[in-house]
């Protein structure tokens, strides 16, 4: 890995592949795409609310953002994540986030 990457960069042709085994996934129905709804992109707002009011201020991402509202309305408890960001705002917001510090 060169300076220029880094841990979750991907390499040339990377993100053609992904996005193929994406729409493979898609087609055989193991992810489902669906509209956000109202009530996801009130919490998505709410978290941007709650992030940026937090002291220290807590960077959310939209996509992350977008992921624990998600997360929020479908009332999941915990959250997988190994992202630094996306771990500081889950915890941030209340979730048991894994795997453990």
């Amino acid at each position: 890995m060169n300076s220029k990457e880094s841990a979750g960069d991907l390499r040339s042709g990377g993100a053609k592949l992904a996005l193929a085994a994406y729409d493979v996934d898609v087609t055989w129905g193991l992810i489902s795409v669906r509209q956000l709804g109202r009530a996801t992109v009130e919490r998505f707002e709410a978290i941007i609310d709650q992030c940026n009011s937090a002291s220290p201020i807590v960077p959310v991402r939209t996509l992350d953002a977008i992921h624990l509202a998600s997360a929020v309305v479908a009332a999941e408890p915990e959250l997988v994540a190994t992202d630094k960001r996306l771990r500081a705002a889950a915890l941030q917001l209340g979730f048991v986030v894994f795997p453990p510090s």
